[in-house]
């Protein structure tokens, strides 16, 4: 049983010793860092990407962009192609780091104006292109 983990004496220097918990009692969950809230856009429930489950299961790099949650058929974002589990991840051609950013983006856009959405969708990038 002692043959495990680092055996040279000079990188067993180096290794570091794992950090375990006091009185036996595993340290709780760390709170994500981001905004778990769910937000109405265009009639769809959409939310940032928080945790690696949800960074896992979009494929994506790490948390970043906005989660679609729910899409409802008679919604404006579902009639664009929206759908529940697409990342939207830049707008405007722009990265979009979170539902705040989005939301700011499109009120700032000009009635009419043209916005283009990059999608992580079905395991590949598109882009899904509206009017303001």
């Amino acid at each position: 049983m002692d043959r495990f983990g680092v055996q040279k004496p000079e990188l067993r220097a180096e290794a570091r010793t794992p950090r375990l918990p006091v009185g036996g009692q595993p340290a709780p969950p760390a709170k994500p860092k981001r905004d778990n809230r769910i937000h109405v856009w265009l009639g769809a429930n959409i939310k940032n990407v928080v945790g690696l489950g949800e960074v896992s299961a979009s494929g994506l790099p790490g948390e970043v962009g906005v989660l679609v949650v729910e899409a409802p058929r008679e919604s404006r974002a579902a009639r664009l192609g929206l759908k529940p589990g697409d990342a939207v991840l830049k707008f405007n051609d722009e990265p979009l780091q979170d539902v705040a950013q989005l939301l700011k983006r499109y009120n700032e856009a000009k009635p009419g104006q043209v916005i283009r959405l990059g999608v992580f969708s079905n395991q590949m990038e598109v882009v899904i292109e509206m009017h303001r």
